[in-house]
């Protein structure tokens, strides 16, 4: 079966990102008829195929309580989240069904597998178990000040888990492989969770992206017909972002009281920092043009400023294609990572309403 030039180097720049994907649970794109297939911006599903597959969930499309706390009264070690390097969390009967869960809890012989495997690994130096009980309360001890979050989520939520700590330069994606096939609602790396927080980038709490020539997305004037969740078409191509449309952008952030600094970044300077942050990638370097970059503004928020206000109102604004919370994303992560929370950020954040 022959594949686009575009999900060919996508397979291998996924492949190459991380290894816990099979590159065979990708839907082969079909030949376009006529029409010109609707193409994603390079760097963005390069951000966020790595974030998926590095850590999102490292998710390895594996596959409760039961009786588990019987099955793990024997382990008497405790972890605390700031010594864990992996986090294993085990299917429940409210697990969502894409994520490989039965639809049931995980049965204590399962519970023991994935606990046996753990410590049958010689990368592994600490496994401690934490139950769905203490780890909703760990989760209304973090978030007490959002009663709308902790409205939202129910202690059946939140799965019971494995904390891990590791050895030395242990490879996280060998740990998560050898528990292939058995009933996880996900493997959180939490050395990827540290990674985005300490990250620069974190400083940047919205990106306006702007408009570019034959864009395929209706904010940019683009027209399309979806004939299915992966069969996207275009018959109308977006226009890129004007000077004059830029210029009004660039006035609205200034007036915005909630905008504490901002600075555009030409495409070459996009280039440039998608270079430096996938290096290891030749792959996808080679594959990326500088103008396969988009022009976007950076922008840094006042403490307690409304980030609604502020997405909102970018969004609707001529020009601009996209814009991006980079705060939702980052407190997404940490509720995957930490509690095995998948909570759609259009839910988890105002600023996506």
């Amino acid at each position: 079966m022959n594949h686009s030039p575009i999900e060919d180097r996508l397979r291998a720049a996924l492949a190459e990102a991380g290894a816990t994907l099979d590159p065979g649970t990708l839907r082969p794109l079909r030949e376009p008829q006529g029409r010109r297939r609707f193409q994603v911006d390079l760097r963005l599903v390069a951000v966020a195929a790595v974030v998926v597959l590095a850590g999102a969930a490292t998710a390895i499309g594996l596959g409760g309580p039961g009786d588990v706390n019987r099955v793990v009264a024997t382990n008497p070690e405790t972890l605390p989240m700031d010594e864990t390097d992996l986090t294993v969390f085990l299917c429940t009967k409210s697990a969502p069904a894409k994520r490989g869960c039965p639809g049931r809890d995980a049965t204590p012989e399962e519970v023991r597998t994935v606990e046996e495997r753990l410590r049958e690994s010689p990368q592994v130096d600490v496994v401690a178990f934490v139950s769905q009980e203490l780890g909703y309360e760990h989760f209304q001890q973090e978030y007490a000040q959002d009663k709308t979050l902790l409205a939202a989520v129910r202690p059946a939520d939140v799965p019971p888990s494995f904390r891990v700590k590791l050895k030395g330069q242990a490879d996280v994606r060998q740990v998560s492989l050898a528990l292939r096939g058995l009933p996880l609602v996900n493997v959180g790396d939490m050395a990827v969770l540290r990674a985005r927080q300490s990250d620069p980038n974190r400083y940047v709490d919205i990106t306006v992206f702007l408009c570019q020539d034959g864009s395929g997305l209706p904010s940019c004037g683009a027209e399309r017909t979806s004939e299915g969740e992966n069969d996207v078409t275009v018959t109308k191509e977006g226009k890129g972002a004007t000077a004059a449309e830029i210029k009004v952008v660039k006035k609205l952030i200034e007036e915005m009281p909630e905008v504490e600094s901002s600075h555009f970044e030409t495409q070459a300077m996009a280039f440039e920092s998608f270079r430096k942050q996938f290096k290891e990638n030749k792959t996808l370097l080679d594959a990326t043009k500088e103008e396969d970059m988009p022009q976007s503004f950076r922008l840094t928020l006042r403490p307690e400023s409304d980030g609604a206000r502020v997405v909102d109102k970018f969004k609707r604004q001529p020009g601009v294609a996209s814009v991006v919370d980079h705060m939702c994303g980052l407190r997404r992560l940490a509720l995957m990572n930490n509690y095995g929370l998948d909570i759609p950020e259009d839910k988890l954040c105002r600023t996506n309403k």
